[in-house]
């Protein structure tokens, strides 16, 4: 069978078909399915084996997304785009585990084609894993243009993930929706007293996208929560912040999470329509 949505060669952009364990293009390049369901585009084509989340991040960010506040956001997420985008199709670049794009396409009533792509191997093993339903495939979508063709998809997801302007706006269709979810400024306040994360970036969009894209909602999601030290040992290994953390310290920084603490989780979520009509 194949995928509900074209998937082009990264070699010669011809479209790929399925073949069994494999996908084939008409001049034969060919890319296999890993033993877990994702499709890898990076086989070969420079040193990709150890980038993005590892094994032990990943792991953090699925027992995060138990937390009650994840499951809200997950609701908002899903609450705030058009239907009519989602069941035209759903991407979702830096898919990490598959939770959101799991969430968007079960709120469209399982009838939407969901793709996520991320560049973490350890993340797409257990996005595939756990979310057969849906295609994962592995690609650099910061620096590669993303395998699919113009005007592929209803909705574009980019949470707490990159945004290649560009490549998003020619995948979109003219009347569909991008969705961004970031860090707002009070995120984690608690906590930043007793681990120094990263500070959090403004979340504005740059000039391109200004010029490509008009904002067409705007949101702002928070919460506060009890979490315990294992939780909150957890919200830091699952961020960027972790690597920075293990060189400095090995594991000594878990020390200083408290037994328990009240924390603000506070997200921007927003909307987008791509500007004019042309593809």
């Amino acid at each position: 069978m194949n995928p509900p949505v074209s998937i082009l060669c990264p070699v010669c952009t011809e479209t790929l078909l399925r073949s069994g364990r494999s996908y084939v293009c008409s001049n034969r390049h060919n890319f296999d399915l890993s033993k877990e369901g994702y499709l890898s585009l990076l086989h070969g084509r420079g040193n990709y084996q150890d980038v993005g989340d590892d094994k032990r991040m990943v792991q953090a960010r699925v027992r995060v997304h138990q937390l009650p506040v994840y499951g809200d956001l997950a609701q908002a997420v899903a609450e705030i785009f058009p239907t009519a985008s989602v069941d035209s199709g759903v991407l979702d670049i830096g898919c990490g585990d598959g939770f959101f794009l799991d969430r968007a396409t079960r709120a469209a009533g399982g009838g939407s084609a969901g793709v996520g792509v991320d560049v973490s191997k350890e993340a797409l093993a257990r996005a595939a894993r756990s979310h057969p339903g849906l295609l994962f495939v592995r690609t650099d979508a910061s620096h590669e243009p993303l395998p699919f063709p113009d005007c592929a998809f209803g909705l574009v997801m980019s949470v707490f993930a990159p945004r290649p302007v560009d490549e998003i706006r020619r995948v979109l269709r003219a009347d569909g929706s991008w969705l961004i979810v970031t860090a707002a400024q009070e995120h984690l306040r608690e906590l930043r007293q007793f681990i120094p994360l990263a500070a959090i970036g403004s979340g504005k969009l740059d000039a391109p996208s200004s010029r490509s894209f008009a904002v067409v909602l705007g949101r702002t999601f928070e919460r506060e929560l009890d979490v315990a030290h294992d939780d909150l040992v957890s919200i830091v290994e699952m961020s960027p912040s972790v690597h920075r953390l293990r060189r400095e310290s090995g594991d000594l920084w878990k020390e200083k999470v408290p037994v328990e603490l009240r924390v603000t989780f506070s997200f921007s979520l927003t909307l987008l329509g791509r500007q004019g009509s042309e593809a």
